[in-house]
Formats: structure tokens, sequence, C-alpha cells
């Protein structure tokens, strides 16, 4: 009996835990936001979008793309399944904005990103619908740098190592890019390395590249190449 009481002992002992169940693969799902995409006369302050499961934020300053650019603070915030986003100034009036979430918002189980999760909405009765597409490529044979940022610029005389772009965008893992909601109108387009994250060039071991003639925006335009060269060449 001594013997026996040993025995079972041991065998609880060496129980090993039990597997949980399958992994979650499935991102979060946006169940309703404020605005609504491609709301009109948006006059609230703060956007907040509501999924159907607990999220965190990651990185959301570098992840979370918001065109135009603006210069103000903005905030960002998570609640269970709710995310905040609120400038501190708020919103230009008569504007349209494209809010690209990239891997800003994940599930707290398994870091899962909705998969490309984008909001656009005017704070005017209108909403801007110009679209560029296309994809980056190194001019030389060499491997193509990460997070390059397309850009477009308005005036004839910016600067690239002093001004921050109108609109802007991060290529995608296939080296292509898509800025949309654009207003219409004549446009420079640029795609550089940003080390800094503060969208200019200030390094000469950042790559760029750029179209010679400026973009007339009356209509989506498409497969725009930009071929990234370096300063010092």
């Amino acid at each position: 009996i001594r013997l026996l009481y040993i025995f079972l002992l041991w065998g609880c002992a060496n129980q090993t835990t039990p597997t949980g169940g399958p992994k979650d693969e499935t991102p979060p799902k946006l169940l309703r936001s404020s605005p609504a995409n491609k709301e009109r006369n948006f006059n609230g302050k703060n956007i907040e979008l509501v999924f159907d499961e607990a999220v965190n934020l990651n990185n959301p300053k570098d992840e979370i793309l918001i065109s135009p650019r603006t210069d103000q603070e903005i905030e960002f915030k998570v609640k269970k399944n709710t995310v905040t986003i609120s400038p501190e100034k708020g919103w230009s009036e008569n504007t349209t904005y494209s809010i690209a979430f990239r891997e800003g918002i994940r599930d707290i189980t398994e870091n899962n990103a909705p998969e490309n999760l984008k909001l656009a909405f005017s704070t005017g009765p209108l909403i801007d619908s110009m679209i560029v597409t296309g994809r980056v490529k190194m001019a030389l044979n060499t491997k193509l740098p990460e997070k390059i940022t397309v850009a477009l610029y308005q005036s004839d005389t910016f600067n690239i190592f002093a001004h921050t772009p109108s609109y802007f965008t991060l290529i995608d893992k296939k080296a292509t890019y898509r800025l949309e909601n654009i207003k219409s109108g004549e446009y420079y387009l640029y795609a550089f390395q940003d080390n800094n994250k503060n969208l200019k060039v200030e390094s000469r071991t950042e790559k760029f590249a750029f179209l010679a003639d400026p973009i007339n925006l009356t209509g989506p335009l498409d497969s725009l190449t930009l071929p990234l060269i370096g300063m010092d060449m």
C-alpha cells in the first residue's frame, strides 16, 4: 500500500500542463466608428473606434498614419475594445482626412492587427477622392530599405530637407504604395527614407526618389514608379 501511494504521488507530480485551444489568428473586427467611414460634415473632436474584442495600441504615433499631415499633438488612448484619437486643437475645417492604421491596433492575445484598416472622413460637405498608386524600387540592383515614405508636396518651393509633405504613406511589403482621398490639384511626388520619422530627409545616407515633373491630379493616377538613389551618388 505504501509503494502504491508513492507511485500515485509521483504520477501526479509529473503531469504535463494541459495544452490550450487553437491559436487565435482572427484579427479584431471593427464594429463601428465615429465618424463612420466616408462621413461628411464631421464636427466632433475625438475619433472613436469600437472593436469586437479587447485591443492594445502598438506604437500608434509611428504606425497610425494621418493625412494630411498635422503638426499638432495627437493623443491615442485605448480602453478595453475602444480606441480614441484626439487632436490637441481639433480637426481643420473643410478638410478630408485619411487614416491608415497599419499595425497600430492589435488584439491582446496574439497581437493580430486588423488587415488594411482605413478610415476617411471630411469636416466639410465633400470627400476628396483623388488616388495615386505605384511602387518604389532601387535604381541599382541593391536591397530596398524598409519603411520608405511616399509623399506629395503642393508647393513648387518646398524643400525635402526642411518641409513636411501635404500627404504621405509608407510602402507595403511588396514595395507598393497607395495615397487616397487627396484633394485635386498639382503635386510633386517623392519617396525617401525617414530614419528620424519626422517626414524630412536629414542625412546623406537616406535614399530618395522623385518625379521630375509635377503631377496634375484631376483623376486617379496609377503605376507611378519611383527609383531610389543615394544623395552621394
